[in-house]
């Protein structure tokens, strides 16, 4: 018994290693400077796309220490991993732009709330946009990825309650299938605060596929809120009625649908509609 138990968690493990994604992604459009590149990764040139008036100089740094580097072109190193690149564009004396993208070997979730407010309450959602910076395996694969408007507020009991570093829920502006595991708005980022393994969530979840069960799909990602890095999160399906999770009859498609018609008849607004949403499908 301890042998097939043993066998079984190494199945486990090596599945989780193996679903490990690959690298990150920044990029910009138009005649704006921007990076060429969709993601930084080591040992990859990172190009900054712009076409100067007259002579450009391109201040780089990591983390906030100067590079000696020269020219629109940085080559990120291993030591690079999990820090923030940045360059300055400076022309004519004056800063063009600043750009600035975090390198992983993981996708990364650049968070920025409205005027930069904090997370406080699980109860109440605060507007934010949300960029979804992909990697080797992600946006190679033609994976869709999520640029816009988003809704964050906490989540948990004990782990939104005890621990520094918090639990979050998303609700996308649109409904969005990232990473493949289908689409839907709502998403939840588990802090996993007092799992230094990071994968006791991954395990109980392999685990239960072996015995046949139904299980939400999850990958690892950074998190960056406010251009500032809140480490690694587990991003995983929340629980819900929806045909790519629990596939049940949807009330909560049914609260949309009224709650949109309720909108257009009464001119109200977004807010209303999502709260007139929300007490459909509470009650």
């Amino acid at each position: 018994m301890k042998k097939a138990l043993s066998l079984v968690l190494s199945l486990v493990l090596l599945l989780s290693v193996v679903n490990l994604p690959g690298i990150a992604f920044f990029a910009g459009a138009g005649d704006a400077p921007h990076f060429e590149n969709e993601y930084s990764k080591p040992g990859e040139p990172l190009k900054v796309s712009y076409e100067p008036d007259g002579e450009a100089e391109y201040r780089w740094s990591v983390d906030g220490k100067p590079l000696e580097v020269n020219g629109d072109t940085y080559v990120p190193a291993e030591d690079d991993l999990e820090k923030f690149i940045e360059v300055e564009i400076v022309e004519g004396g004056e800063t063009v732009a600043t750009l600035s993208t975090f390198c992983s070997l993981l996708p990364v979730f650049y968070i920025n709330t409205e005027n930069e407010a904090p997370v406080v309450s699980k109860e109440e959602y605060i507007n934010c946009t949300l960029n979804v910076q992909g990697n080797d395996a992600f946006n190679k694969s033609n994976t869709t990825l999520y640029s816009g408007a988003s809704q964050i507020k906490g989540r948990g009991n004990s782990t939104w309650r005890w621990f520094d570093k918090k639990p979050l829920k998303l609700k996308l502006d649109k409904k969005t299938d990232l990473f493949g595991m289908g689409k839907s708005k709502h998403w939840v980022l588990l802090a996993n605060y007092i799992d230094e393994s990071l994968m006791r969530n991954p395990a109980s979840v392999e685990l239960a596929k072996l015995t046949g069960a139904e299980c939400m799909d999850y990958t690892w990602v950074d998190v960056v809120m406010n251009g500032e890095c809140i480490g690694n999160y587990k991003l995983f399906e929340q629980v819900r009625i929806e045909s790519t999770r629990v596939n049940i009859y949807n009330w909560e498609d049914t609260a949309e649908t009224i709650a949109k018609a309720v909108k257009k008849a009464n001119g109200l607004t977004s807010a209303d509609q999502d709260a007139i949403e929300e007490k459909l499908c509470e009650d």
